[in-house]
Protein backbone atom coordinates (compact mmCIF):
# COMPACT_ATOMS: atom_id res chain seq x y z
CA UNK A 1 0.00 0.00 0.00
CA UNK A 2 1.16 3.37 -0.99
CA UNK A 3 2.44 5.60 2.37
CA UNK A 4 0.67 8.69 0.27
CA UNK A 5 -3.28 6.88 1.08
CA UNK A 6 -2.28 6.77 4.14
CA UNK A 7 -4.55 8.89 7.04
CA UNK A 8 -3.89 9.71 11.00
CA UNK A 9 -0.77 10.26 12.56
CA UNK A 10 2.09 9.80 10.00
CA UNK A 11 5.55 9.49 10.50
CA UNK A 12 8.43 9.58 8.06
CA UNK A 13 11.91 8.15 9.07
CA UNK A 14 14.45 8.97 6.53
CA UNK A 15 17.45 9.34 8.23
CA UNK A 16 21.48 8.33 7.26
CA UNK A 17 19.98 6.92 4.21
CA UNK A 18 22.60 8.19 1.90
CA UNK A 19 20.38 10.66 0.03
CA UNK A 20 21.43 12.94 -1.94
CA UNK A 21 20.53 16.20 -4.12
CA UNK A 22 16.77 17.47 -3.80
CA UNK A 23 14.47 17.11 -1.11
CA UNK A 24 11.38 15.12 -2.63
CA UNK A 25 8.78 17.65 -3.55
CA UNK A 26 6.47 14.18 -2.46
CA UNK A 27 5.43 14.98 1.19
CA UNK A 28 2.79 16.79 -0.16
CA UNK A 29 0.51 14.09 -0.84
CA UNK A 30 0.70 13.05 2.60
CA UNK A 31 -1.22 15.64 4.31
CA UNK A 32 -1.41 13.93 7.82
CA UNK A 33 2.08 14.05 8.27
CA UNK A 34 3.80 15.07 11.48
CA UNK A 35 7.04 13.83 11.96
CA UNK A 36 9.82 13.98 8.87
CA UNK A 37 13.32 12.86 9.71
CA UNK A 38 15.40 13.47 6.79
CA UNK A 39 18.57 13.81 9.23
CA UNK A 40 22.19 12.49 8.31
CA UNK A 41 21.83 12.91 4.94
CA UNK A 42 23.53 14.75 1.42
CA UNK A 43 20.62 16.43 0.69
CA UNK A 44 21.55 19.70 -1.05
CA UNK A 45 19.60 21.99 -2.41
CA UNK A 46 16.78 24.56 -1.27
CA UNK A 47 13.92 22.69 0.30
CA UNK A 48 10.69 22.65 -1.65
CA UNK A 49 7.81 24.93 -1.53
CA UNK A 50 6.07 21.41 -1.07
CA UNK A 51 7.42 20.80 2.23
CA UNK A 52 5.91 23.83 3.28
CA UNK A 53 1.92 22.78 3.02
CA UNK A 54 2.53 20.17 5.83
CA UNK A 55 0.06 21.65 7.79
CA UNK A 56 -0.35 19.16 10.62
CA UNK A 57 4.02 19.14 10.88
CA UNK A 58 5.28 18.83 14.50
CA UNK A 59 8.76 17.37 14.08
CA UNK A 60 11.01 18.03 11.00
CA UNK A 61 14.73 17.16 11.15
CA UNK A 62 17.06 18.35 8.75
CA UNK A 63 19.92 17.71 11.25
CA UNK A 64 23.54 17.45 8.62
CA UNK A 65 22.91 17.56 5.45
CA UNK A 66 23.81 20.00 2.87
CA UNK A 67 21.14 22.49 2.55
CA UNK A 68 22.25 26.45 1.15
CA UNK A 69 19.19 28.30 1.90
CA UNK A 70 18.35 31.42 3.36
CA UNK A 71 17.43 30.63 7.08
CA UNK A 72 14.52 33.49 6.47
CA UNK A 73 12.76 32.14 4.01
CA UNK A 74 12.27 28.57 5.28
CA UNK A 75 11.23 29.76 8.72
CA UNK A 76 8.98 32.58 6.67
CA UNK A 77 7.35 29.11 4.74
CA UNK A 78 6.89 27.32 7.82
CA UNK A 79 5.00 29.99 9.39
CA UNK A 80 2.52 29.84 6.52
CA UNK A 81 1.85 26.38 7.19
CA UNK A 82 2.74 24.94 10.87
CA UNK A 83 2.51 27.81 12.39
CA UNK A 84 0.31 26.51 16.11
CA UNK A 85 1.50 22.71 15.36
CA UNK A 86 5.74 22.86 15.30
CA UNK A 87 7.19 21.71 18.09
CA UNK A 88 10.69 20.89 17.17
CA UNK A 89 12.87 22.37 14.10
CA UNK A 90 16.59 21.10 13.81
CA UNK A 91 18.48 22.36 11.23
CA UNK A 92 21.91 22.43 12.23
CA UNK A 93 24.78 21.62 10.09
CA UNK A 94 23.92 23.08 7.25
CA UNK A 95 24.97 25.93 4.82
CA UNK A 96 21.76 27.77 6.19
CA UNK A 97 22.66 31.98 5.63
CA UNK A 98 21.30 34.91 6.16
CA UNK A 99 19.16 36.22 9.32
CA UNK A 100 16.51 35.24 12.21
CA UNK A 101 13.38 37.28 11.61
CA UNK A 102 10.82 38.79 13.79
CA UNK A 103 8.22 35.82 12.87
CA UNK A 104 10.09 33.27 14.87
CA UNK A 105 8.17 34.35 17.76
CA UNK A 106 5.09 33.15 16.87
CA UNK A 107 6.04 29.40 16.94
CA UNK A 108 3.37 29.20 19.67
CA UNK A 109 4.40 25.57 20.96
CA UNK A 110 7.98 25.52 19.76
CA UNK A 111 10.07 23.52 22.24
CA UNK A 112 13.35 22.41 20.24
CA UNK A 113 15.25 24.87 17.71
CA UNK A 114 18.54 24.02 16.65
CA UNK A 115 20.18 25.73 13.90
CA UNK A 116 23.76 25.07 14.87
CA UNK A 117 26.82 25.21 12.88
CA UNK A 118 25.45 27.06 10.10
CA UNK A 119 26.52 30.84 8.83
CA UNK A 120 23.18 32.21 10.17
CA UNK A 121 23.97 36.11 11.03
CA UNK A 122 22.47 39.45 12.44
CA UNK A 123 21.51 39.88 15.68
CA UNK A 124 18.74 37.25 17.59
CA UNK A 125 15.71 38.71 17.45
CA UNK A 126 13.59 40.48 20.45
CA UNK A 127 10.74 38.07 19.81
CA UNK A 128 12.48 35.07 20.18
CA UNK A 129 11.10 36.04 24.26
CA UNK A 130 7.50 35.24 22.81
CA UNK A 131 8.58 31.41 22.35
CA UNK A 132 6.70 30.74 26.07
CA UNK A 133 7.07 26.40 25.20
CA UNK A 134 10.85 26.74 24.23
CA UNK A 135 13.15 23.96 26.14
CA UNK A 136 15.92 23.81 23.62
CA UNK A 137 17.90 26.60 21.80
CA UNK A 138 21.40 25.94 19.94
CA UNK A 139 22.62 28.37 17.66
CA UNK A 140 25.68 28.02 18.28
CA UNK A 141 28.65 28.15 15.62
CA UNK A 142 27.24 30.60 13.09
CA UNK A 143 28.11 34.53 12.59
CA UNK A 144 25.54 36.03 15.05
CA UNK A 145 26.06 39.51 16.18
CA UNK A 146 24.03 42.09 18.36
CA UNK A 147 24.07 41.81 22.06
CA UNK A 148 22.96 39.17 24.05
CA UNK A 149 18.89 39.63 24.09
CA UNK A 150 17.16 40.39 27.96
CA UNK A 151 14.39 38.83 26.12
CA UNK A 152 15.90 35.48 27.17
CA UNK A 153 14.59 36.29 31.04
CA UNK A 154 10.84 35.09 29.76
CA UNK A 155 11.64 31.89 29.01
CA UNK A 156 10.73 30.24 31.63
CA UNK A 157 11.00 26.74 30.55
CA UNK A 158 14.04 27.19 28.66
CA UNK A 159 16.64 24.19 29.76
CA UNK A 160 19.44 24.49 26.95
CA UNK A 161 20.54 27.74 26.16
CA UNK A 162 23.59 27.63 23.24
CA UNK A 163 25.19 30.63 21.77
CA UNK A 164 28.79 30.19 21.62
CA UNK A 165 31.19 30.60 19.04
CA UNK A 166 29.14 33.94 17.68
CA UNK A 167 30.01 37.66 17.22
CA UNK A 168 27.61 38.30 20.27
CA UNK A 169 29.46 41.70 22.79
CA UNK A 170 28.27 43.34 25.57
CA UNK A 171 27.47 42.78 29.05
CA UNK A 172 25.27 40.20 30.52
CA UNK A 173 23.50 40.63 34.40
CA UNK A 174 21.47 39.50 36.23
CA UNK A 175 18.55 40.66 34.47
CA UNK A 176 19.46 38.43 31.50
CA UNK A 177 18.76 35.40 33.17
CA UNK A 178 16.54 36.48 35.35
CA UNK A 179 13.07 34.34 35.03
CA UNK A 180 15.26 31.16 33.53
CA UNK A 181 14.50 28.74 36.58
CA UNK A 182 14.65 25.29 34.62
CA UNK A 183 18.09 26.49 32.98
CA UNK A 184 20.29 22.89 32.54
CA UNK A 185 23.01 24.17 30.21
CA UNK A 186 23.99 27.54 29.38
CA UNK A 187 26.77 27.62 26.83
CA UNK A 188 27.92 31.79 25.23
CA UNK A 189 31.75 31.26 25.41
CA UNK A 190 34.08 32.05 21.89
CA UNK A 191 31.83 35.47 21.93
CA UNK A 192 32.66 39.04 23.05
CA UNK A 193 30.41 39.10 26.55
CA UNK A 194 31.22 40.51 29.45
CA UNK A 195 29.27 38.50 32.23
CA UNK A 196 28.88 41.21 35.56
CA UNK A 197 26.02 40.34 38.00
CA UNK A 198 25.43 41.78 41.01
CA UNK A 199 27.49 40.99 43.74
CA UNK A 200 24.59 39.77 45.70
CA UNK A 201 22.78 37.67 43.23
CA UNK A 202 21.66 34.49 43.59
CA UNK A 203 21.19 32.13 40.52
CA UNK A 204 17.43 31.14 40.13
CA UNK A 205 18.61 27.77 38.30
CA UNK A 206 21.13 24.81 38.96
CA UNK A 207 22.85 24.36 35.84
CA UNK A 208 25.14 21.39 35.27
CA UNK A 209 27.49 23.05 32.44
CA UNK A 210 28.33 26.43 32.11
CA UNK A 211 30.29 28.25 30.20
CA UNK A 212 30.84 32.42 29.44
CA UNK A 213 35.14 32.30 29.25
Amino acid sequence: MSIFGLHGHVSIDLSSNSLEGSIPDYFRNISFLEVLDLSGNSLNSSTPISLFGLNHLQFLNLLSNEIDQDVSEILLSLSRCCLDCLESLDMAHNHLFGHLIDQLGHFKNLAHLSLAGNNISGPIPLSIGELSSLKFFDVSENELNGTFPGCFGQLESLETLNLGCNLLEGVVSETHLFNLTRLKTLVASENRLRFEPNSNWIPPFQCRIIKLG
